[in-house]
């Protein structure tokens, strides 16, 4: 069955490799180089299916709030999860303890990009696939997805769009994360990766919190060299009934041959690292058309 890619957002490109001959239509009318966020992965699976080396690291972490390192307490966890997603969930700020990671070049996207330009169709409505006749590997955000399709969720679909600073940090080559739970501070998380620092923000920072952040890394200021800042608009992503989201993502599947990939179309948490295993489940499904498989996927990540 032909089957087509819908967005050349990172999800898109990656599931490129596991459907090498499909078809990647994009609606904006140039590459979607959107993806500010860390790129730092649990795993090798990425790198092996896109053939584009990685770097294995060790990555150290801290909190820091009034001006000093503070350990994990439950108050500071239940704060951070509060400020960035309005609720008291269990968020990674709980595990400081460092651990090896997987870190992408910072042209990673502009990379996948490039080996799929024979195949990407930009400025391309979805508009024009919707009769069900192929299989849709779709990144569009779920909530977007039920629109198109007149689908009552019975839910609200809850992002917070997060503000991303990038500097380049001359002398430096190591791998960090601080997390900064007080929720009168924009900054929410900052990470180094080798010579690049990326703050992540619920709002657009001011110079001074910039300032507190470098001084919470222990870097100085005339270090940097560069500095973008850019807005994300479902930068963060509230949960919704787990049965629901199940139900929709498999809705789709069944009623629409829509079959969901990503952080945004399956409206949950996850990393790269994910994106793999769903796009080979998808494979599987559309190639053996069988219900079970459909429907361990709705599941989603554990």
């Amino acid at each position: 069955m032909k089957t087509t890619i819908v967005g050349a957002g990172m999800a898109g490109c990656i599931a490129g490799y596991v459907f090498p001959f499909s078809e990647i239509i994009e609606s904006s009318n140039s590459a979607p180089l959107n993806h500010h966020a860390v790129l730092r992965f649990r795993s090798d699976s990425v790198s092996t299916l896109t053939g584009i080396p990685f770097r294995k690291v060790t990555v150290h972490k801290a909190i820091w709030s009034g001006g000093k390192e503070v350990s994990v307490t439950p108050r500071w966890a239940n704060l951070y999860s509060q400020k960035v997603i309005g609720k008291v969930l269990d968020r990674s700020i709980w595990n400081m303890a460092s651990a090896e990671r997987y870190t992408a070049p910072t042209d990673f996207h502009q990379r996948m990009l490039e080996n799929h330009r024979m195949r990407i169709a930009y400025g391309r409505s979805f508009a024009g696939l919707k009769d069900g006749s192929e299989a849709i590997v779709s990144t569009i955000p779920l909530s977007k997805m039920c629109e198109l399709y007149s689908i009552n969720t019975g839910v609200e679909f809850n992002s917070r769009s997060t503000y991303t600073v990038t500097s380049i940090v001359e002398g430096s080559d190591t791998h960090c994360t601080v997390y900064y739970p007080d929720p009168h501070f924009s900054p929410y998380r900052a990470t180094l990766t080798g010579s690049q620092l990326i703050v992540e923000c619920m709002a657009e920072p001011k110079e001074w919190e910039l300032m507190e952040v470098w001084e919470s890394l222990g870097l100085l200021t005339h270090q940097e060299q560069q500095r973008t800042g850019h807005w994300s608009a479902y930068g963060k992503i509230s949960e919704i009934d787990e049965v629901i989201r199940r139900r929709l993502i498999l809705q789709l599947s069944i009623e629409h041959n829509i079959f969901s990939l990503g952080r945004f179309a399956t409206w949950r948490n996850i990393l790269l690292d994910d994106i793999v295993a769903d796009a080979n489940s998808i494979r599987n499904m559309i190639g053996g058309d069988t219900f079970g498989l459909i429907r361990n996927h709705s599941k989603g990540a554990k």
